[in-house]
Order: C-alpha cells, then sequence, then structure tokens
C-alpha cells in the first residue's frame, strides 16, 4: 500500500494514466523494497549522486544524498535521460530549499513517477523535490518527513555570511563586529581563507585601512563569540525576515506550479505581485507581535549573556529559527485574511505551507486521502 498523487487534476489524460497505473501497480508496490538501499552512508552523504539500478525488472534512477549546493547540477544529467529509467526513488536527509526545488522542477519536466519505497528515508527538502514527481508515491514503513522549520536546525560555527554595511542599519553592525575582532589573528587576507574550515581567522574587511565603508564577511562563530547587543539581535533578525518573505513567497509559488504539473500560466501573477508588495510581517521582537514566534529581545540578550559557546550556539538557532516560522506563520495568515486568490491549486498550496509551519508529517503507513486533501496534497489514489 502506498500513495500516489498526481500534480495535474484537470486532464482526462492524466486521470486515465493514474487509473492504468492503478490497475498494474499492486505487484510492483508489494516488491518495492529498498533492501540494501537508504543506509545512513547514503543518506547523509553531503552531496546528492545519481545512480540508474535494477530492481524486479525495472530501470530504477537512485538518488541519494543531501541537497547541497551542488546538488541540482549533480543529477541533472542523470533526470534527463528519461529512457535510462521507470522511476526515480529518493533518499535524503535534505539540505538547501533552493536545491529541493530545482531537482523537483527537474523531476517534473520530464513527468517522471517518483517514490520513496519502504525503509526509505525522504526528509526536509527531499520532499519538496518530490513535489516535483508527476506521479508521486510513499509507501508503508518509509519516512516522509516534513520539518516545522529546517532552515537553521543544522547553523555550523563554520558557516560564513556577510554585511554590506552601505545598507541602512548595518553601518553600526559592521563597526561592532570589526570593533570586537580588530586584532590582526582574527582578521582574514582572504575569502577563501575565511571560507576555509580549518582557519582560525573570524572576519574579513575588504576596506581595511581606509575610510570607504565596505563588504565584512564574517564566520558564523564570530557570532557567538561576540558579547550580545540588542542592536545585534535585532538587525540580524529583521534581515532574515526581509529573505524569509522572498523566500517563502518564492516557495509556495513552487508548491502551486507543482500541484499544477508544471502548468505555471494558471498561476495568477498579478497576485503574487500584491503579495511581494503587501505583505508586512510584524518584526519577531516587535512589541505588538504576540504570535507563537514571538520573542523578547532583553531576554535574548541576558540568556546569549549568561551562556557557555555550545548553549549560544542553541539560541541563535532558536532565533533565526523563530524568525523563519514568523513570516512563514504570518504570510499563511495574511492570505487566508484577506481572501487573496492565487488562482488553480492556490488554496492547497497554502495548505502546504501551513503544514510545513505548524507539525512535522511522518508518514509510515498509508495516507488516506481525506489526510492528504487536508495537508493541501489533492488527487490521492490508494495503490493495493
Amino acid at each position: 500500500m502506498g500513495r500516489i498523487v498526481n500534480g495535474s487534476f484537470k486532464h482526462l489524460r492524466v486521470i486515465a494514466y493514474m487509473l492504468t497505473m492503478l490497475l498494474c501497480w499492486p505487484p510492483l508496490v508489494a516488491q518495492a523494497q529498498g533492501q540494501g538501499l537508504c543506509d545512513d552512508d547514503a543518506y547523509y552523504a553531503d552531496d546528492m549522486s545519481g545512480v540508474i539500478i535494477d530492481r524486479h525488472g525495472k530501470s530504477i534512477l537512485y538518488l541519494f544524498g543531501g541537497f547541497g549546493e551542488n546538488a541540482a547540477n549533480n543529477v541533472r544529467n542523470q533526470i534527463r535521460r528519461t529512457r535510462d529509467y521507470d522511476e526515480v526513488w529518493m533518499c535524503s536527509s535534505g539540505g538547501f530549499v533552493n536545491q529541493g526545488m530545482a531537482i523537483g522542477r527537474q523531476l517534473n519536466a520530464v513527468k517522471a513517477t517518483v517514490r520513496v519505497p519502504r525503509g526509505f528515508r525522504c526528509v526536509s527538502s527531499c520532499t519538496i523535490a518530490f513535489m516535483g514527481g508527476f506521479v508521486r508515491i510513499v509507501e508503508p514503513e518509509s519516512q516522509y518527513i516534513v520539518h516545522a522549520s529546517s532552515a537553521f536546525l543544522n547553523l555550523s560555527i563554520s558557516d560564513t555570511d556577510s554585511l554590506d554595511c552601505r545598507e541602512p542599519g548595518a553601518s553600526k553592525i559592521c563597526g561592532l563586529i570589526l570593533s570586537t575582532y580588530n586584532q590582526p589573528e582574527h582578521q582574514c587576507d582572504t575569502v577563501s581563507e575565511l571560507q576555509d574550515p580549518d582557519a582560525d581567522c573570524l572576519v574579513i574587511d575588504a576596506a581595511r585601512g581606509s575610510n570607504q565603508k565596505s563588504l565584512i564577511g564574517y564566520r558564523t562563530r564570530a557570532l557567538y563569540q561576540m558579547p550580545p547587543s540588542p542592536d545585534l539581535l535585532q538587525y540580524l533578525s529583521d534581515r532574515m525576515t526581509q529573505r524569509q518573505i522572498d523566500s517563502t513567497i518564492e516557495l509556495l509559488q513552487y508548491y502551486q506550479e507543482m500541484l499544477l504539473s508544471g502548468q505555471s500560466r494558471h498561476i495568477r501573477q498579478n497576485a503574487y505581485s500584491s503579495l511581494r508588495s503587501q505583505f508586512r510581517p510584524l518584526r519577531l521582537y516587535d512589541p505588538a507581535n504576540f504570535g507563537q514566534d514571538a520573542r523578547f529581545l532583553a531576554d535574548d540578550v541576558r540568556a546569549i549573556n549568561n551562556a557557555n559557546l555550545v548553549d549560544r550556539v542553541s539560541i541563535w538557532q532558536s532565533v533565526f529559527t523563530d524568525t523563519e516560522l514568523n513570516v512563514k506563520r504570518q504570510l499563511v495568515e495574511y492570505i487566508k485574511e484577506s481572501g487573496l486568490s492565487l488562482g488553480p491549486a492556490g488554496t492547497d498550496a497554502v495548505k502546504i505551507l501551513e503544514a510545513m509551519v505548524i507539525c512535522q508529517i511522518q508518514t509510515q503507513c498509508r495516507l488516506q486521502p481525506a489526510e492528504a486533501a487536508a495537508l493541501g496534497v489533492h488527487n490521492v489514489f490508494d495503490a493495493e
């Protein structure tokens, strides 16, 4: 038993195809055991790979590993070879959302049948890519897990970021960072050195030695080691909020596009333009924000100040994660309250986004059609 989800719900030819698949599927569903595959080495691999394997007389494109920065490029050619395989099997612990969307669009373009077989795990961004399947199947005794929020759950102290000191409000933060790390041993000489996880330096200032304002690069752990400042927390949270507005709207549109089997012409682009121009969420530390993700600035400053390095990492992670959730939750509420119509499948796309915010979905048995519909995934058929 599993589930088959068809992203196109208008075309009779697709429905006929689905019914044909249902009549022919039971032997394959019963046999689709991923034995010997999706072990920890494959599941936790840094970057995704794709190989063609044979299972029960079927040619399978087996995609495994994380959605790292090169995931979509790594598997693009394998996905394009539509005559080389019958199905795509997915095994991944997740990774970058943009890579999940890129692979999902590649799968959608070739009308791939995508499966999470028994014993497989498809988590986080893997579920985003999975939505690109023209036919989608999650088998019992597999794990299909949607995180409430995942962008910062694995935030590493070796990660790097940058600040443009010319941005409004950024100059003061750049000054805080540079004044904290003004010793030579903290200053990196090149971007490559900053990005080297074995290097000890923490900050690079391209305009060091001049009066010109510049782009400041820093290693994430530099923030954790700095004395906490209300200005620093407020600025970085606000900055993350702006990033999340754009990325969340992009993800919502992706879900709608995949539910329409890539038929983006049916999406109301003017509605998305309105969303981008008019949606203004309350900030995480705004006193008027009484949402589930709201936080008190003074409390966070005090907690960071009293914490050791390990606990500081956890606090920073929770600040960034709550910032992400704060945007997603308010976006869902805004669309519902405003009655904004995104076009066909728009309501279902909003449901999927909402499911990401409010819960963790772990499917280890058959997902009934009514349950799937409540999550925004329409046209679910039992395959047994």
